[in-house]
Formats: C-alpha cells, structure tokens, sequence
C-alpha cells in the first residue's frame, strides 16, 4: 500500500509578489539547472463587432482576455541537483497528500519551499552532495508543476529569453 506523504511548504518571497507562472522553462547541464519561471501578461481582444452585436450580445462582454508570456522572467538557478520531478497537468501525485500548499492566508504563490520535506530525508546520505545544503522546491505555473530537490543558488529578473549559459 502506498502512503501518502503531507509536506508543510511555505512561499519564497525574495523575489517579490509573484502570481501564476505562464510557463515553466526547464535547461540543465546535467548537475545544474535554470528555470525560467515566466508571468503571464494580459491583453483584451474584441471578439464581436460592436455595430453587429444583437441585443442579447449587448448583455456581455465583447471582449476577451488573451494570455500571454511577459517579456521578464524569473530565472532561478539550482545546483547540484538531486531529483527533479515534472507532472502535467496537476495530475495528483502518488505519494503526495495536497493540503492546500498553494493557496496560503488568501495569498496564490507559485514558488515553494517545502519544510521538513519527507522526499529530501528520504535520500541516502551518500547519494548527497558532500557539503551542499539541498532542499525541497516546489514551483507552479498554470497547467503543471515541477518539484526539484536542490540548492537554490540564485535568482534573477531578466529579460524573457533562453539563457546562455548557467553561472557557477
């Protein structure tokens, strides 16, 4: 029987008030890997010609809200890795009981730091980096989630364009 594991995450705030990531862009050079965590942007479109619209159509709303990337990004920078998991389509995890560890006092936050994580004491000390402090991250954004047991080593806003390489 498989058990469940509850994780008790808590928002990383360093880096400003955050909302629902766009996109998620993952690159990796085998023992470190940047994540280009991208905010949406907005735009409303006219979908109904205004001298067209019936009487009824008048009663709603002509136009849309089309989402797109931001032209920033918040670029994190993890290193080494331990273990990176990615789920599509928050498809519930097997040995992860969901305890609300998004929504927080009425606050959406796509960038977590699991405490006590059940998943980072369950590696073998020697599977661990010697020295390294590795911890449990979870990160959000509007149709999967990515969970990485690594050392946040920084993180940046940049403009919205693929990295050229991943700092030391």
């Amino acid at each position: 029987m498989i058990q469940k594991q509850e994780y008790d995450f808590k928002p990383i705030r360093e880096f400003g008030k955050l909302t629902a990531f766009r996109n998620l862009r993952l690159f990796s050079d085998e023992l470190q890997l940047t994540v280009d965590c991208v905010p949406p942007e907005t735009h409303e479109v006219l979908t109904i010609d205004e001298d067209e619209a019936s009487i009824l159509s008048d009663l709603i709303d002509h136009t849309t809200k089309e989402i797109t990337e931001s032209n920033k990004t918040l670029r994190l920078y993890f290193a080494p890795i331990v273990a990176l998991t990615v789920h599509e389509e928050f498809v519930e995890h097997p040995f992860i009981e969901y305890q609300d560890c998004v929504a927080q006092q009425n606050d959406w936050f796509p960038l977590l730091k699991a405490k006590n994580s059940a998943w980072t004491a369950s590696i073998a000390e020697h599977d661990l980096p010697p020295g390294d402090t590795i911890d449990h991250f979870r990160i959000f954004s509007m149709t999967t989630y990515i969970d990485v047991l690594a050392e946040l080593v920084s993180g940046e806003w940049v403009k919205n364009q693929p990295p050229t390489g991943i700092p030391k």
